[in-house]
């Protein structure tokens, strides 16, 4: 499993976004993510500016996080990007 974030670039629906709406998270290819854990996002935009908005994506299959993440899986798991690597 893994954990991914960042800063949040919103679209303009998120202006409109009611509290506690479900969220998904679209990658760059345009495939949905489907974490186990849900997605969370911490807006303080409003203290801190853009760069105040993050987004936590929580419970990513290893295989996804492999493709969409690969030099964090290279060094979390031995230089390999694979589970169990030596």
């Amino acid at each position: 499993m893994g954990v991914a974030h960042g800063v949040l670039h919103p679209g303009e629906a998120y202006a409109r976004m009611p509290p506690g709406a479900t969220v998904r998270v679209r990658a760059p290819d345009g495939a949905y993510l489907e974490p186990s854990g849900g997605v969370w996002i911490e807006d303080h935009a409003a203290e801190l500016g853009p760069e105040g908005r993050v987004v936590h994506v929580l419970g990513l299959d290893s295989a996804v996080y492999q493709a969409y993440f690969p030099q964090h899986s290279r060094r979390y798991w031995g230089g390999h990007g694979t589970p169990g690597a030596e």
